[in-house]
């Protein structure tokens, strides 16, 4: 009697260890799953900025310089490449904010990853 629920407590013990692997390997693979999407989202990030941004730089950069040599129209310059920097400001605030919502969502991810 005692060899059999050795055996069965045995076979019962590979099997939540087994159980347990497979549940591992699961959250291994959502984790790295998330990290692909979290690689994926400050790609687009970084080419949002190189486009976008850089541009509206740019032309900000255009009507200082424009307003040093254009007395006539310098108040109008200064006016927009203020308002060009201050939208600049305002995405890459927008663009930090989603940053560190994703780091934040990655460490609950890791955590729950390690632990289990």
């Amino acid at each position: 009697m005692r060899s059999s629920n050795n055996k069965t407590s045995g076979s019962q013990l590979l099997e939540n260890k087994l159980k347990v692997v497979k549940e591992q390997q699961v959250k291994q693979k959502e984790a790295g799953s998330a990290l692909a999407a979290q690689d994926k989202e400050r790609a687009r990030i970084a080419q949002r900025i190189q486009e976008d941004l850089n541009q509206v730089l740019i032309a900000a950069l255009l009507y200082i310089e424009l307003a040093k040599t254009d007395d006539e129209s310098r108040e109008m310059c200064l006016e927009r490449s203020s308002s060009f920097i201050s939208g600049v400001i305002e995405e890459l605030t927008d663009i930090s904010r989603i940053l560190a919502a994703n780091d934040t969502d990655m460490m609950v991810i890791d955590d729950r990853t390690i632990h289990t």
